[in-house]
């Protein structure tokens, strides 16, 4: 019933309720991320290949400084003796605008690169079409852990005094 309220207050406009809707949501979202990182860190590591990696535009925009760009890898591996392709490279999903694009390749400096020129590739134990090159580390779940606390510590500090 509270949370009733809260919301229906939000609706109306109230700042508090609509801090208070916020900084849940924000929780949650990065709560779930928390435990989604935490379970990546546990996927396999196999060997693969990287056929291709880069930049790529995102969107439809004309102007150089309104396009946006993410690091995208294609990639081959295999999981028992059946090939699979992978193109996802990190769990965090970042974009650079065009002035920034060089911003979205560091994200591909964390690819591991073996000395026989493969790849190390992770995937899920279960389902090993779903891959990526990048784990997750403790320092990013650490900021999406602080990034979902930053909501409720300032609504506290804002509403509780």
């Amino acid at each position: 019933m509270y949370l009733y309220e809260i919301f229906q207050k939000a609706l109306a406009g109230d700042h508090q309720a609509l801090f208070f809707c916020i900084a849940a949501y924000g929780c949650l979202a990065c709560a779930v991320s928390v435990v989604l990182q935490l379970r990546m860190q546990r996927w396999k590591a196999v060997d693969g290949q990287l056929l291709q990696a880069g930049a790529v535009k995102v969107g439809h925009e004309n102007l150089a400084t309104e396009q946006h760009y993410m690091a995208e890898a294609l990639y081959v591996y295999q999981v028992a003796g059946r090939e699979y392709r992978g193109s996802k490279v990190s769990s965090w999903v970042m974009s650079a605008s065009g002035s920034l694009r060089g911003v979205s390749l560091l994200q591909l400096k964390g690819i591991k690169h073996k000395a026989d020129g493969s790849i190390v590739v992770y995937h899920h134990p279960d389902k090993p079409e779903k891959s990526m090159l990048i784990r997750p580390g403790r320092f990013s779940i650490l900021l999406t852990a602080g990034l979902g606390t930053l909501p409720v510590v300032l609504y506290l500090l804002r509403y509780t005094g």
